[in-house]
């Protein structure tokens, strides 16, 4: 019998240990739709459906902040998140908060044209960069 595999390498619906979580599968979904190719095309429809390019921030971030607490849910749940996964989180927070902190600084800045062209050109070279170092 065939398995399945998740985008971490395990078998979609188990945890390391082989235990079926509950959360697995969905965690498997989400993933997919916003790391494969849900993502981009998600940012695809709502460029064209969130002109104003607040309402548009907005929506993804709230987005993806709910994909990504159901994600680390279940990576709590099947116990994936370890120690070390957590310092190395931990460190690269404050570079998240300058990241959030230099957005909102440029937003205000940068008319609606500029703006789609930056996060067309990010999607690109994000694509790239997953086809370049694929394993």
């Amino acid at each position: 019998m065939k398995q399945k595999h998740s985008l971490h390498g395990r078998r979609l619906g188990a945890s390391k240990g082989g235990i079926y979580t509950a959360t697995a599968p969905l965690e498997a979904f989400l993933g997919l739709v916003q790391i494969s190719s849900g993502g981009p095309l998600v940012v695809l429809y709502a460029t064209r459906a969130l002109p104003d390019k607040g309402k548009f921030r907005a929506t993804l971030c709230l987005l993806w902040t709910t994909l990504n607490t159901i994600i680390i849910a279940g990576y709590l749940i099947e116990g994936s998140l370890t120690l070390p996964v957590a310092k190395t989180t931990a460190m690269l927070v404050p570079f998240v908060v300058a990241g959030i902190i230099a957005g909102e600084h440029i937003h205000d800045k940068v008319d609606a044209r500029h703006f789609s062209i930056i996060v067309f050109s990010m999607l690109f070279a994000t694509g790239i960069v997953m086809v370049l170092f694929a394993r």
